[in-house]
């Protein structure tokens, strides 16, 4: 085909009418400037007409192959130059830039902050469970929780019959610890149990778990890789990762960081007290002839201290007498067992009640004064030698004599006093000591001065918090001190009551008074009503209402939730503690125990600094 080339000039602007559509006219041929070669090929034209949304414009740009090449060839070489560069320099001053800041951050860091982010991400994903696993208000988080609570869990379930779902629950815990010799022992016993159920033996583990821990285990791998690779820090906080995910190079930290862990739970974690309470022992002593015979390094603990000749033999058997005349009269605790051993006797008095009967010319008034001096003696004495940042005032003074039963010794193995806490509870999972109710929180320091030693056994002695640790102190004529918080070294174990009994005994206790309250004796009785043929407080509604009493003033003393328990009694609690008082106030013939119950839980708010102690030891 010839090619006829002719001369054309570009069409003006105006001869588009950009609002009128046009068919496209798509044709293959060469062009040049201002010439058209006629086509080659067939042409294509469009069937429709298609709306234009601009005038033709001259393209720029070159259109030639070589030259393309050519700039992509150059393009490549420049960015392999750059990059190789970018390499040799991080290479070279890797261990320089940590220390280059640019615009107030550090080169390296910003380098690798994508992958710090992402790392971080994953490390704070692994410790969620140490979120579960610690206590509200508590610090420290339970080693080994899920697989803990799986092993608590299959052991309820076999015990409770569901001998399948304790299959299901020990086949989730041996995928934290598959070759563990108990559970699987115990798996083994589970199928015998089962005997033909095959369903049951073919139970597979929770979906749960499994999804959970193959989750955690591709974390831990990128967390791993990270620690080898990134100088990413991750402190792995699960027993069970298996070796096998942890790289060869970090293996034997890996294994001295577990080994401390495992130690730890086995022997429990010792920690160093920190003393933030503004006593600091080592002041002087006031007091002429009273000598330092133990300090805190010796006891076992911090600021705690025992001193010698704080009182002399004389005032001692002053003491001692009053307790025997405070016996004697009926007042005070009577000889009744002691609520920790049932081979001893237990008495007391304190300042209030030896001075309501120094009133009554029933004991000695020097001897009532003494014990109160002896008291504040003893305050000052704590105030000097602690240095006191504050002034201290006296809680509560306590007579206590402790005898034992004749013939009731032979072959005794208890403690006349469990080793116990008194101004703390014990969380034994971190060894921790919290300052909250019902512990006598109200204390700041504890003194106990002894008074004689013509006995045997009475040694008093101090534990770390695993009980078994001992420190033993023998006493005569000593004070015996140590600041409150010290006492988490000392466990106290209590009587295992439940809520329900304490409950009961308070609506018991309630609707008793109720009847009593609507008897003759208390209320006006109707026309039709004869008259009682024996005092109100003789019958058997007042009768049962003094063993309620009585029963509840035990529970107070020894259970160690009675607070909690009878909080959503709290109404009736407090309707009919007032009302007993004023009513068995008015019988003539209480007993010791009953006038000791009713002072101590139905007294009156001007009493409550009065508190009698029933841990002489504390």
């Amino acid at each position: 085909m010839l090619n006829i080339k002719s001369l054309l000039s570009y069409p003006a602007e105006s001869r588009f009418n950009l609002s009128q559509s046009y068919f496209l006219f798509l044709a293959n041929g060469r062009s040049q400037q201002g010439f058209i070669h006629r086509h080659d090929r067939q042409p294509l034209i469009s069937s429709n007409q298609k709306e234009i949304t601009g005038s033709p414009e001259d393209l720029g740009g070159s259109r030639s192959p070589l030259l393309i090449k050519i700039h992509g060839v150059l393009m490549l070489t420049v960015w392999m130059w750059m990059v190789s560069t970018a390499i040799f320099i991080a290479r070279h001053y890797k261990n320089v830039w940590p220390e280059k800041t640019l615009l107030g951050q550090k080169l390296w860091f910003q380098n690798g902050m994508e992958q710090d982010l992402s790392l971080s991400l994953l490390s704070c994903r692994q410790s969620c469970v140490t979120r579960v696993a610690t206590r509200p208000g508590r610090i420290s988080s339970q080693e080994d929780f899920l697989p803990t609570q799986l092993e608590h869990r299959h052991i309820a379930q076999f015990k409770a019959g569901d001998v399948g779902g304790a299959v299901q629950t020990l086949r989730s815990l041996l995928l934290f610890y598959p070759s563990d010799h108990d559970s699987l022992d115990n798996l083994q016993l589970y199928s015998e149990t089962l005997g033909g159920d095959t369903e049951s033996q073919g139970t597979q583990p929770a979906q749960e778990i499994v999804g959970y821990i193959n989750r955690a285990l591709d974390e831990k791998k990128l967390l791993y890789f990270g620690m080898e690779n990134l100088d990413f820090s991750f402190t792995d906080p699960d027993l069970w990762t298996p070796e096998d995910v942890v790289p060869e190079s970090l293996r034997d930290n890996w294994r001295a960081v577990k080994e401390k862990i495992n130690v730890r739970m086995e022997e429990g974690e010792k920690k160093e007290e920190v003393d933030d309470s503004g006593f600091y022992a080592g002041g002087p002593v006031p007091q002429v002839g009273v000598t330092i015979t133990m300090d805190d390094t010796v006891l076992n603990g911090t600021n705690r201290v025992v001193l010698d000749d704080v009182m002399t033999e004389k005032e001692c058997e002053k003491m001692l007498q009053l307790a025997t005349a405070a016996t004697s009269s009926g007042d005070g605790y009577r000889g009744r067992r002691s609520p920790h051993t049932p081979h001893e006797t237990f008495e007391g008095l304190t300042v209030l009640r030896a001075v309501k009967l120094a009133q009554d010319d029933m004991v000695n008034q020097t001897d009532a004064r003494l014990f109160y001096e002896l008291g504040e003696r003893v305050k000052v004495l704590l105030h000097s030698y602690f240095r006191s940042p504050s002034t201290l005032y006296t809680s509560f003074a306590h007579l206590v004599c402790r005898s034992a039963i004749a013939g009731d010794q032979e072959g005794r193995l208890d403690l006349s006093h469990p080793v116990h806490v008194d101004n703390c509870l014990l969380e034994p999972e971190t060894n921790q000591c919290w300052r909250e109710p019902p512990a006598f929180i109200h204390r700041d320091l504890s003194a106990l001065l002894y008074l004689n030693d013509n006995f045997d056994g009475g040694d008093l002695f101090f534990t770390n918090r695993d009980a078994k640790t001992v420190t033993v102190v023998r006493l005569l004529s000593r004070l015996m001190t140590q600041r409150a918080e010290s006492w988490t070294n000392n466990q106290h174990s209590t009587c295992q009551c439940d809520t329900e009994l304490v409950q009961t005994v308070v609506i018991v206790f309630h609707r008793q008074w109720l009847d009593l309250r609507s008897s003759t004796g208390l209320a006006p009785p109707p026309p039709e009503c004869p008259s009682p043929l024996l005092p109100w407080w003789r019958g058997p509604a007042a009768s049962l209402l003094r063993e309620c009493l009585l029963l509840l003033h035990w529970l107070l003393l020894h259970h160690g939730s009675f607070s909690e328990s009878c909080r959503p009694l709290l109404h009736m609690y407090d309707q009919v503690i007032p009302a007993v008082r004023d009513t068995l106030r008015r019988i003539p013939e209480l007993s010791e125990s009953e006038e000791l119950a009713l002072e101590e839980i139905c007294r009156s708010e001007g009493d409550e600094t009065d508190d009698m102690d029933t841990q002489p030891g504390s």
